[in-house]
């Protein structure tokens, strides 16, 4: 295989779909260097090590999110439907339709027992993720009820996401969507 130069964000987003798809302890480095088309060296200019490696794809997913999804949450020039509406779009591509299923979900479940790293960083993205919630249900709510409806929002959107997986039937998913708009007024 010839090397070829590849940046650092190209070798995050190759990483991240094979840790999404075989998970953490099925992707070896040598498969990341495979998927990128460049010798394993190539990686290690960018990474250490594969624990490396997974600490900045769970940096690079969460950054994407907090400045799309989660961001667009939290945008008060957008009706709260509507925000909640584009929330669920962008989860059935990513986690239903996409190989692989939700990442956070899948390597929280793999790794944060044996990694407190990556349990850590993972804790990162699910605070704000229900920070993001809490801002919306905070517009219709006192702030003790706004986090207490983002949790149930968040638990309710991630085990909708494990059992449409498990099933191969979204309704699940729909589900969670219709609870949680139900927490509009």
């Amino acid at each position: 295989m010839a090397s070829k130069k590849i940046d650092r964000n190209t070798i995050l987003e190759i990483a991240y779909q094979l840790f999404r798809t075989k998970g953490y302890s099925n992707t070896s480095m040598s498969d990341v260097a495979n998927a990128c088309g460049v010798f394993k060296s190539a990686l290690y200019h960018y990474f250490l090590n594969k624990e490396t490696l997974m600490q900045e794809v769970i940096k690079w997913v969460h950054n994407l999110a907090k400045n799309d999804s989660l961001k667009k949450l939290r945008n008060k020039d957008i009706e709260p439907y509507k925000r909640l509406e584009d929330l669920f779009k962008v989860l059935r591509r990513i986690h239903i339709e996409e190989e692989g299923g939700c990442f956070f979900g899948n390597i929280s479940l793999e790794t944060s027992s044996q990694n407190k790293t990556f349990r850590n960083l993972i804790k990162k993205y699910f605070t704000d993720y229900i920070a993001s919630f809490q801002s919306l249900f905070s517009e219709f709510y006192n702030s003790k009820e706004a986090k207490r409806l983002a949790i149930k929002a968040v638990q309710d959107i991630e085990g909708s996401l494990m059992l449409s997986r498990v099933y191969q039937d979204d309704s699940f998913v729909r589900n969670a969507h219709d609870q949680i708009r139900d927490y509009l007024p």
